[in-house]
């Protein structure tokens, strides 16, 4: 929760809040803007009676702001059921256009019980086709990097690196489960071994990518002296890669 809420210079200007707005009106929307119980999204959840305590108007009065608010003014919408008031246009306002936001916002979103409040503000979400890629790319990227740590018992951070490796990949049309096949197969070969070093995003996710998703599967095998491990190593790559060093 924000410890402060951003009202634009232009709430005082506008033509709208001037004109037909009254005194108490004026007052009780700055209230709906900014108490405790507001929300990123801009809907939460809140009864007539919190309203009437916390903004010391008479509950009789809030039923009657809610109401031209909503049918005369448009700029809210209240469900008796649910508790929940949306304050219609907040995402212009208060939303920025960075992916974290977005994100923010859709958790919240899906959280709402009003179906027709959750739907405004996915809607409002999805105005931005940029901003929904770019949601789409950071959670594919994301799911790519936790398989890859869940499978190595790592702690790769998607930073900007590995993320435009896997995007690359996902653009060229690989899937989800591409980039689980090639995780499974490399981790399978390489670990606890020479070749360990390299289960990670740079070199699995790299110019080799299909050549590694399509590759046969490489059991690593035991050697009949003192029962070893034999791996089978690519050298090219392990000479590439030092040289690379």
């Amino acid at each position: 929760m924000a410890v402060y809420r951003r009202i634009h210079l232009s709430f005082w200007s506008d033509t709208k809040i001037t004109d037909e707005f009254t005194t108490e009106e004026k007052y009780f929307y700055l209230y709906l803007l900014t108490n405790i119980h507001t929300s990123l999204s801009g809907c939460y959840e809140i009864s007539m009676r919190q309203m009437a305590s916390e903004s010391g108007i008479e509950i009789k009065e809030v039923k009657s702001m809610l109401k031209r608010l909503e049918d005369s003014l448009k700029v809210i919408r209240y469900d008796d059921e649910t508790k929940e008031i949306l304050i219609l246009n907040w995402h212009k306002y208060n939303w920025t256009k960075s992916v974290k936001c977005t994100i923010a916002v859709k958790n919240e979103a899906l959280k709402i019980k009003n179906e027709s409040f959750r739907s405004y503000i996915l809607k409002m979400l999805g105005c931005d086709k940029e901003l929904e890629d770019a949601l789409s790319d950071k959670s594919f990227a994301e799911e790519v990097v936790k398989y890859l740590n869940k499978k190595t018992g790592k702690n790769f951070n998607l930073n900007s690196g590995n993320s435009k490796l896997i995007l690359e990949r996902k653009k060229e049309g690989y899937g989800l489960n591409d980039f689980k096949v090639v995780i499974d197969k490399k981790t399978e070969e390489w670990k606890e071994g020479e070749m360990e070093k390299f289960i990670r995003p740079s070199t699995l996710f790299g110019d080799k990518f299909d050549e590694y998703l399509n590759e046969n599967p490489k059991k690593r095998q035991r050697n009949g002296f003192c029962n070893f491990e034999q791996r089978d190593y690519d050298f090219e790559e392990l000479e590439n890669n030092l040289i690379k060093k």
